[in-house]
């Protein structure tokens, strides 16, 4: 009887372990791998409960900025407003959140790419690249800050529509924003 009930136990208790899917179950696995001492499996468990969790959300960004410079994620100079000199650089500094990622070889990865458009009050491009930032990149765990800056030279005067598309090649999902700057 005893072997039955241990022989039961285990069925069960091993197929939560291989059926944990959901985010929930994934951190409730975690939890019994932390308690039994199993700090690095549980890691992994709550870093695959991020990334189901991050997978539901949609592609959005913050701290929008005309930057003069940056030295790293979230530690920018920002200039004020979307109105410059003649003969300025253009740096336009954003952190991408809500990107999907995938599992791959232990790391976390994600595909972002980004199309530019730039015109002109009367709404011809005067600038204008498609992937003109593509970026492919694998973290040890799924948090994974992103930000890209983006550096036009020699605008001449002139106001201007610049569109940004990004573009979340794992989700499939775009994002667009469409800023007016003015070069004086």
């Amino acid at each position: 009887m005893k072997k039955i009930c241990l022989f039961v136990f285990t069925v069960v208790f091993t197929s939560f372990f291989v059926f944990a899917s959901s985010p929930q179950d994934k951190l409730k696995k975690a939890v019994i791998l932390l308690n039994s001492g199993n700090s690095k499996a549980a890691l992994a468990e709550i870093s695959d409960a991020v990334m189901d969790i991050e997978n539901t959300m949609s592609l959005y960004l913050k701290n929008l900025t005309r930057v003069k410079s940056v030295n790293g994620f979230g530690d920018f100079v920002p200039e004020e407003g979307w109105v410059m000199q003649a003969g300025q650089d253009l740096n336009i500094y954003f952190e991408i959140y809500g990107f999907h990622v995938f599992k791959k070889n232990g790391n976390y990865n994600l595909w972002i790419s980004e199309d530019v458009v730039i015109t002109d009050a009367s709404g011809k491009k005067v600038f204008e690249r498609n992937k003109w930032i593509e970026l492919k990149q694998g973290f040890p765990y799924p948090l994974c800050p992103v930000y890209l800056l983006n550096t036009i030279s020699d605008m001449p005067k002139g106001v201007y529509n610049y569109k940004i598309v990004l573009h979340d090649m794992v989700s499939g999902k775009d994002l667009t924003k469409t800023l007016k700057i003015t070069v004086k």
